[in-house]
């Protein structure tokens, strides 16, 4: 293949009398141009580079200009936003993905769907994710870190930004290489050889949260979407039955695959809980270590607005030492909530209050549940 590409590269790009100017793009930059022999003093930009920046997705100015062409108003310009902004090449802040804003303008002007329901991952479902999907499930070392990223958090990482795509399984920072690259993640650099990674938008979260569902499902019993139907219920009717069961069973077969003897476990239980409310379907904010009342709770999940749901559910968690004080444990971290108004901003805000005391002991848990009064 390495023959191929030379022969054709330089005979097209180099040794071709009739071309002036030739433009080359790929994910990937050309790895170690030397190999091409005949092709050479290549002139490369990548995503971490600032010239071109410009070229490699729509402007702000250039969005809004194409919306106010199409007579579509403030309020696509905020799911156009939210759906496809937010990536950062180089220096350059706030690009969005060109394929996935005409296609949104597409469907906007020929189907006149209602701008909720025209964002749509459109970019994500055309192209080919094996490989991004093969790394997550098969690298252990990344688990972590997309919990974070599927929170809203920035996750700094040393990279390689030369590395090829031969060294992927070689180098431990190659599949973060690649997901900014790819478009995944954004990249935005830090000092040196580090860059803060996170999610630039709704559509690339959507993918994330699907992955990340796939690859739970893969190792354990329960299946994420009727957990999640079971959570939209609970947060618009109260009916919190069937949540509980799925939550305790995920939690119990989910803990299987993670190492819990582990310095300060509190802190364990809470960012693995993190991780799988993240995955929660759109429109729900999930917060930990809210102030509220005498304290900080430790989780809290509720919607962005009342269209998804009238209730708000706050998790309080404690590590038991033994499984005989799972129930005692869990009740009282749930009167913990009640005697220090855990609930008292969630009730500002006009939620009904759903309160979990949890309670853990290696891979088994206890759980108690109440609406609170008041």
């Amino acid at each position: 293949m390495t023959a191929f590409m030379r022969g054709l590269l330089t005979a097209t790009l180099k040794d071709n009398p009739y071309l002036e100017f030739g433009v080359l793009t790929g994910v990937y930059r050309v790895a170690k141009e030397s190999i091409f022999s005949g092709l050479n003093n290549l002139k490369v930009y990548t995503i971490f580079d600032t010239p071109m920046a410009d070229k490699f997705g729509f402007t702000e100015e250039e969005v809004a200009k194409m919306l106010k062409h199409y007579e579509l108003g403030e309020e696509d310009k905020k799911v156009v936003d939210e759906w496809y902004g937010g990536y950062g090449i180089g220096d350059a802040e706030n690009l969005y993905n060109p394929w996935s804003v005409l296609s949104y303008i597409s469907e906007r002007t020929e189907g006149k769907r209602r701008s909720d329901r025209a964002a749509q991952p459109y970019w994500i479902n055309t192209s080919s994710n094996d490989l991004i999907i093969e790394q997550i499930k098969s690298n252990k070392n990344i688990k972590m870190e997309i919990d974070k990223l599927l929170q809203g958090k920035e996750v700094s990482l040393t990279i390689d930004q030369w590395l090829s795509l031969r060294e992927l399984e070689k180098r431990k920072d190659g599949v973060w290489v690649l997901f900014a690259k790819g478009g995944y993640l954004t990249a935005e650099w830090v000092r040196n050889s580090k860059y803060a990674f996170r999610i630039p938008n709704e559509e690339v979260l959507n993918f994330f949260k699907d992955a990340v569902m796939e690859w739970i499902e893969e190792r354990t019993d329960i299946e994420m979407t009727r957990m999640l139907d079971e959570l939209d219920i609970m947060l618009q009717e109260g009916e919190y039955g069937g949540f509980v069961e799925y939550l305790k069973r995920f939690i119990e077969s989910g803990l299987r695959y993670y190492d819990v003897a582990r310095d300060e476990p509190e802190r364990f239980y809470k960012g693995f809980f993190l991780g799988m409310l993240s995955i929660a379907i759109n429109g729900y904010k999930v917060e930990s270590e809210m102030e509220s009342g005498y304290g900080r709770l430790d989780v809290v999940i509720y919607s962005k607005d009342k269209t998804y749901g009238n209730y708000a559910a706050i998790f309080e968690m404690e590590k038991a030492k033994s499984e005989k004080q799972l129930e005692d444990l869990a009740k009282q971290a749930l009167e913990q909530i009640r005697e220090r108004k855990y609930h008292a901003k969630v009730k500002e805000k006009g939620y009904k209050v759903i309160a979990f005391g949890i309670a853990f002991s290696g891979k088994r848990v206890g759980i108690e549940v109440e609406i609170l009064k008041a």
